[in-house]
């Protein structure tokens, strides 16, 4: 199997999100960017925040701090006050609690008031699993981080982001959602094929092939370097889709760490149902749309009990 570096640049696509994303990170706000698994959105917003670092015409300079939150759950809340801290190169103080570390981000941000400071929260999906009190006091960590900006000329300027395949129920003139969906634009599918197929092929012929099998940033490139790279004659259409569902190493190279994520989600019961699912190709599979799956075929068979007794 062919090999490519994991350090993927997808800079020329999904130019209208990028712009929702730039236009949402605004002073005093807080971003909510979610989607199914695997569409980019972490390094979507990474690349927004990059632009506007390089951007010439910038009003403030740009600091970004990025905080990944894909090991912690949702009990372990001073974790995340200690990585964010962290990632503004602060050693956090003994007792660690959400007010000490909040007060502790405000005086370290004030030492530099002519910067747009902006913080992305990556993976945060944990902190929604259920509607508990440690649940929300994320949201209310970066919700008082926000706060800390202010309108005047000399006060903070700070804007929270964070990234996740389960959507928050957020109500707030200063919260916005942003949807970052599977990759189905076909001059999108056309540049990545483009880019990274050494045989330079007719993209077009593929972009249906792309948009019901693979339409996610890391599917279409391992795509176009496995199968669309080769010196020989390129496959057509029909048989690239059986190379790409059939090639099992191949799968495992862009989907085993999700599906190692899957297995944390469900029960051995659950797991069981899943795979005798024949879906059309693939489907997203996440923890929301797994449990209602399994609540519908449990309705389902209940409902074929009580018709046959």
């Amino acid at each position: 199997m062919m090999k490519f570096s994991k350090s993927l640049h997808v800079t020329n696509i999904r130019f209208e999100e990028k712009a929702a994303v730039k236009a949402a990170l605004l002073p005093g706000r807080i971003l909510q960017v979610h989607g199914p698994p695997l569409v980019g959105k972490s390094v979507l917003v990474d690349q927004v925040i990059s632009e506007m670092q390089n951007d010439p015409e910038r009003e403030y300079d740009v600091k970004h701090y990025s905080i990944d939150c894909k090991t912690l759950k949702r009990c372990q809340l001073k974790y995340l006050f200690k990585l964010t801290l962290e990632s503004m190169d602060e050693t956090p103080r003994v007792p660690l609690t959400k007010q000490a570390a909040t007060r502790q981000i405000n005086s370290a941000l004030r030492n530099n008031l002519l910067s747009h400071h902006v913080f992305v929260f990556h993976k945060c999906e944990q902190f929604c699993r259920s509607r508990t009190k440690l649940d929300f006091e994320f949201l209310e960590f970066i919700s008082d981080i926000a706060n800390l900006s202010g309108p005047d000329p000399g006060s903070l300027k700070i804007t929270m982001a964070f990234t996740t395949y389960v959507k928050f129920r957020m109500f707030s003139p200063h919260i916005e959602s942003i949807r970052v969906g599977m990759l189905s634009d076909s001059l999108d599918i056309q540049r990545l094929l483009n880019q990274y197929a050494t045989n330079k092929p007719n993209a077009a012929n593929y972009v249906s092939v792309i948009q019901h099998v693979l339409a996610f940033p890391e599917g279409i490139i391992s795509t176009a370097v496995e199968f669309l790279s080769s010196s020989s004659d390129l496959p057509s259409a029909r048989y690239l889709v059986q190379m790409v569902t059939k090639d099992r190493d191949f799968l495992a190279m862009i989907l085993k760490k999700r599906s190692q994520e899957v297995k944390e989600w469900l029960n051995e019961r659950e797991l069981k149902f899943v795979q005798k699912c024949r879906p059309m190709f693939f489907l997203t599979y996440t923890k929301d749309t797994e449990e209602e799956r399994v609540s519908k075929a449990s309705i389902q068979s209940g409902t074929l009990s009580r018709r046959s007794a």
